[in-house]
């Protein structure tokens, strides 16, 4: 069976550079496609901060 690399969209906006481009990367990461962003791992960053806090609660 071939393999495909199929990495879906995710609905929402870079919080780095605002672009409608993100998508589920290799991992399970959301990423920013776009090649001029300064941060593409933004949106996960923020991700794993929140969940990070509401863990501590």
């Amino acid at each position: 069976m071939p393999v495909h690399d199929y990495f879906p969209t995710v609905q929402g906006r870079c919080p780095s550079c605002g672009a409608i481009s993100l998508f589920l990367g290799s991992g399970g990461y959301v990423t920013c496609a776009r090649i001029e962003c300064p941060e593409p791992d933004a949106a996960s960053s923020l991700l794993e901060r929140r969940a990070a806090t509401e863990g501590a609660r």
